[in-house]
This record gives C-alpha cells, structure tokens and sequence, in this order.
C-alpha cells in the first residue's frame, strides 16, 4: 500500500471512530448511565478528537508527526476493532448471509489495518514504542475475538468465536509490521547448522519440554514435593473444537506477539553484553503480564498464578525460537501446551487458586523448571547458537 493512499485511509478510519465515539457518549447523556462511564467516554472522545486535529497538521513538522502518530497508534486499533466485532455480531444475527458477512467482514479486519501498519505501527523505532506496538496489536485482535458466530456446526461455531481466523491475520500483520522495520517477511532462519549447535541440546530441551508439557496435564496436586514433581494421574482425555482451536489461536497470536516483541528488543540491546538474557527474560516477563486481563474471568490470585506460569513457559518458547530460528516450532509447541492442558476434565475452564500447599508447590515446579531449563541453554555453546541467530536476525534488517 502506497503511503499517501495509507494517509488517506487512516483519515477516513479516524474520522468514523470520532463519529462512533460521538454518538456513544450521545447516547450516554441523560440516561442512567453511571457518572465514571460517561467521563471515561468523553475522554476517549477528547483523545479521538485530538487524533483528528493532529492528523491534519501531521505534516507540519517533525514533532506534531510524532504526536499524531502515537494518537493514531492509541485509538484507531483498539477503537476500530471493537467496532468491527459489534458491527459484525449484529450483521450475523441473520443466519441467511451471515457466511458472507463472516468472509468479508474479515477481509474488511486485515484491510482496515494495513493503512496503520503502513504510516503508524511501521514507521516508530525505538524499542520501548515498538514494544507498546505489539501490545496494541494483540490486544486489538483479542477484542475481534468478542465476534458471536451461530453455526450447527460445532466447528465452524468454534472457528469463529475463538478469533483463530483474527490470530491468522494478526500473524499477517505482524510479518508486515516486522518488514516495515527493516526484517524479512518471513520470521523463520534458513536452516544453517553452527559449529556450535547440537542435536543432543535441541533434544534435551524438547524432551524437557515434552515432559513439562504432559506434566501440566496430568500432574498431581500433593502436599510432597517429589508427588509433584513425578506423580502422574491420567485422566480422561477429552477432544473438542474449543479445546482444539483455542489452542491454536494462542499459538499463532501469541507467537507473532513474541516474534515483535524479540526483533524489537534485539536491536534496542544489541550494544548490551547479555542483550540475549535480556531479550528471552524482557519478552517473557511482557507476555506473562498480558495474562493480567484474565482477571475477569477469574480471581486475582489465580491471575497472578497464571501470570507467573505463562512468565515462566514463555522462557521456554523465546529460547525454541532464538536456538532453532524456527518460529513455526515455538508456536507448535505452545499449542501443545494447552491443547493437552484444555482436553483435560475441566481444562476450559478458569483457574481456580485455593492457596493449599499442593497449589504454591505446583506453581514452583512450573516456574523452576522452564527457569532452570532457560538458564541452562543460555550457557556454554548453546549460548553462541542463539547469538549467532540473532546476528543473522539483525543482518537480514534492510
């Protein structure tokens, strides 16, 4: 996309958010509507209206460039987007044409981003803005998720309302926000064997993983330390679409989420003695923390239990990704994590935390074992394979 058509195209997209704005906070006076509610609102539409009137001088210098930009980066993803999964609830209410509204509503989803991506999300260079890039990115596309799709098919119903179409195109958008950086379209390395590399490495860490993976499934909650660690209960393994594709959604969103967050990261350390520490734990951390919406569905302290478990499992998926250069594979082994995690009894269900010893002694072994796994990986020879990777990374910036 051209960028003076882009400029174009994003105008358009905030004017129709400060309209969608406007008549949401009309719509609010004089109702009922709780006083925080209507102020939240007003606020959102100051900031939109900003938006608008910085657009048109964005062009007038350097620094009202700037500030327009991160206007637009602020507003129009989140904004838009939640406007698309309402227009698109409703317009599926009829089950005569909701396929066609399906298919173009989604065609309308990747076209209305490309613009942003273009003029916006592409054009910002320091790290920590980056970072809040693909964090509005993710959360966008976990808003398009809110779409309501009535199907008698089970999986078709299940395909939509777990946005595993929405994280195929958050990928997309990430390769092209990626490319707008300076890095190549594709996030998988050719496969080149280093001196260093090691096949009995890759091996102990898949193994490790694979167990940690069954582990999670069918581990035991026990008051003894060893219980935990080795005790096994199989239960019953439960197959359905959301347990099939809810997994795959955070594989390929998530994934793309992490694959920003390393790229930016990388270059912002690259002058950092342990720039590869720092990215595998900054990136892990970051996408531990994006678990604290779950707090909605659950309470705090099983957030927080959540939080440090993703924390810790993302160690794992930075370090697939950085030694092998393989995207595909950390985002495999994602979905395996919680594929055999949501096929269990109850495994779709929200996290419960009783705070017994049986859970914090869980949640340490979860934690330990990724940290200590990660910590070993970022030593000796494995280290230089993973340096090695992210200087290849780096060289194929344009």
């Amino acid at each position: 996309m051209k960028e003076k058509i882009a400029d174009i195209w994003i105008r358009i997209e905030l004017i129709l958010v400060l309209i969608s704005t406007s008549i949401i906070l009309l719509s609010t006076l004089g109702t009922k509507t709780s006083s925080q509610y209507i102020i939240i609102i007003f606020i959102v539409f100051f900031i939109v209206l900003m938006a608008v009137i910085f657009n048109f001088l964005r062009h007038r210098g350097r620094k009202l460039m700037v500030v327009s930009r991160w206007l637009d980066i602020v507003t129009i993803p989140l904004i838009l987007s939640g406007i698309w999964a309402i227009v698109v609830t409703f317009a599926m209410e009829n089950k005569n044409t909701q396929w066609l509204v399906a298919i173009v509503s989604y065609v309308i989803l990747f076209v209305m981003f490309l613009p942003i991506v273009k003029v916006d999300f592409g054009r910002v260079t320091n790290t920590i803005g980056r970072i809040i890039v693909a964090v509005i990115l993710m959360e966008s596309f976990l808003t398009t998720e809110s779409v309501s799709f009535k199907s008698s098919s089970n999986f078709w119903f299940t395909v939509f309302n777990t946005g595993t179409i929405s994280a195929s195109i958050c990928f997309i958008l990430g390769m092209l926000i990626a490319r707008e950086w300076g890095f190549d379209l594709n996030p998988n390395l050719e496969w080149l064997k280093s001196p260093n590399f090691s096949y009995l490495s890759l091996g102990i860490l898949f193994v490790v993983q694979a167990w940690y993976i069954f582990w999670n499934a069918y581990g035991i909650d026990s008051d003894n330390l060893l219980t935990t660690i080795f005790g096994i209960e199989l239960h019953k393994f439960t197959f359905s679409w959301p347990a099939l594709l809810r997994p795959i959604e955070a594989g390929i969103l998530e994934e793309t989420f992490r694959y920003l967050l390393i790229i930016s990261l990388i270059v912002g350390l690259k002058k950092f003695k342990f720039r590869l520490q720092l990215t595998v734990v900054i990136s892990s951390l970051i996408f531990g923390a994006m678990h604290i919406g779950n707090v909605g569905e659950q309470k705090l302290n099983a957030t927080i239990g959540q939080i440090c478990f993703a924390a810790a499992s993302g160690l794992i998926f930075g370090i697939i990704y950085l030694y092998t250069g393989k995207l595909w594979l950390s985002m495999i082994t994602h979905f395996a994590l919680d594929f055999l995690a949501f096929s269990q009894p109850g495994g779709l269900d929200p996290i419960v935390w009783n705070g017994s010893v049986g859970d914090w002694l869980n949640l340490s072994v979860s934690i330990i074992i990724p940290v200590v796994l990660a910590t070993w990986m970022m030593t000796g020879r494995r280290k230089l394979v993973m340096e090695e990777n992210i200087e290849r990374l780096l060289a194929r910036r344009n």
